[in-house]
C-alpha cells in the first residue's frame, strides 16, 4: 500500500485485507453488535495485524464484534463514543495496554466526515429506524454538522415489514450517473 491515498479499487475482499499493515487506523461502521461486518472482522483477525487504532461507535462486547480484535491483542487505541460493559476493554484500558478516546457521537461523525474527505472516501449513513422524523429531524445524521455522500433508507421506509429500499446520494455521486 502506498500511503493514505492508495488506489481503493481492489478485485476482492482478500486483496483489500492483504493491504492491511501494523499500525493502521481502521474505521468500522455498525452500532453495538448490530450491523457489524463479521466477515471483515474475522478477515482482519486472520491477517494478524497489530497496533491498530480502531474508530467506531464502540468496541464490541462479550468477545463479539470488534471485541475480537481486543481479545487477539490487535488494538492499541480505540476512538469511540461508547464503551459500555466491555470488560475486556475496561481491563486493557486500566492496564494501559489500550488507549481509549471517548468522543461524543456528533464530534465522531464530524471527524469521520473530515477523514473521508481527506482520503477521497464516501461517508455512508444507514438510517435504519432512526430516520423519517423519529428523532425530531427528518434523518438522524442531521443532529450533527455532517452530510453523508450516500444514505440508505430501506428500514426507515418500511420498518422491516416490506421488501423495499432506497438510496439517497449527494450531487457529487449523482453526477457520475449522468448521461454525458
Amino acid at each position: 500500500m502506498s500511503g493514505r491515498h492508495a488506489d481503493k479499487v481492489v478485485p476482492s475482499v482478500a486483496d483489500a485485507l492483504a493491504r492491511l499493515e501494523d499500525g493502521m487506523t481502521i474505521m468500522v461502521g455498525g452500532f453495538g453488535l448490530s450491523g457489524n461486518p463479521e466477515a471483515l472482522i474475522k478477515g482482519v483477525v486472520d491477517r494478524g495485524v497489530k497496533n491498530l487504532t480502531l474508530v467506531s461507535n464502540n468496541a464490541g462486547n462479550l468477545g463479539k464484534g470488534l471485541a475480537q480484535w481486543l481479545r487477539h491483542g490487535m488494538i492499541k487505541k480505540v476512538i469511540c463514543s461508547y464503551i459500555g460493559t466491555n470488560d475486556d476493554l475496561h481491563t486493557r484500558m486500566a492496564s494501559g495496554e489500550v488507549q481509549v478516546e471517548i468522543t461524543p457521537q456528533g464530534t465522531l461523525a464530524e471527524r469521520m466526515r473530515a477523514a473521508c474527505d481527506a482520503d477521497g472516501a464516501l461517508l455512508v449513513a444507514d438510517e435504519v429506524l432512526t430516520g423519517f422524523g423519529r428523532t425530531g429531524k427528518p434523518f438522524g445524521f442531521q443532529h450533527w454538522n455532517v452530510t453523508p455522500d450516500l444514505i440508505t433508507v430501506a428500514k426507515g421506509l418500511a420498518s422491516g415489514y416490506a421488501t423495499i429500499g432506497a438510496v439517497i446520494v449527494s450531487e457529487k455521486i449523482a453526477k457520475h450517473f449522468d448521461d454525458q
